[in-house]
């Protein structure tokens, strides 16, 4: 059945626009920001005595190198079909705070892949503490003890670390987390 007109919504709209941007609405570190100037994400200049928001500065990058290990082969007259299992050689880590600074491992080292998760913890308390010592907007809410959810949450937001996998990532995250696992850590 059609619609004759006869009812009809009654649609009543703003007389200012309202942007939509769940990123800062989900977020409420960014909605702290926006709120009391300590950003100029949308090109606006930031007010007189306010302390900008830096990102996260410190992370954590590593790279897994391998060797394929054959398992199978099977060949036909049209098509070999090789079925290899990557095996780990060694990994390099490098930690970038105010300097970058490199570790490495590899196979000659018994348990290498353990002794690379056992630094990479140790190193990423060092890149945490790195991110809030470094972060002037966290440093003064916390001096002045100014909106003490936020401090608790930007504290928990720098004590996760970034850790990124180079190259073959998927596989390289593979050798991390089947290691994290078998020693009993959590993720």
């Amino acid at each position: 059945m059609f619609c004759k007109g006869v009812e009809k919504k009654k649609l009543h709209l703003a007389h200012k626009s309202l942007i939509y941007c769940t990123h800062i609405t989900r977020n409420p570190i960014l909605q702290y920001l926006v709120a009391y100037g300590h950003t100029n994400i949308f090109g606006n200049k930031l007010h007189e005595n306010s302390i900008a928001f830096t990102p996260t500065l410190g992370y954590i990058t590593y790279d897994f190198e391998t060797m394929d290990e054959i398992a199978e082969t099977s060949e036909t007259t049209q098509t070999t079909t090789i079925l290899a299992n990557l095996k780990p050689l060694s990994v390099a880590m490098t930690v970038s705070t105010d300097t970058a600074e490199s570790f490495y491992f590899d196979i000659r080292e018994e348990n290498f892949i353990d002794k690379f998760i056992e630094m990479l913890f140790e190193q990423a308390k060092l890149v945490a503490e790195y991110n809030i010592k470094n972060n002037a907007l966290y440093q003064h809410l916390h001096e002045t003890n100014t909106c003490p959810e936020l401090i608790k949450k930007m504290y928990q937001r720098f004590h996760t670390v970034k850790v990124i996998g180079f190259n073959s990532a998927r596989f390289d995250s593979h050798f991390l987390i089947e290691h994290l696992w078998m020693n009993g850590n959590s993720i």
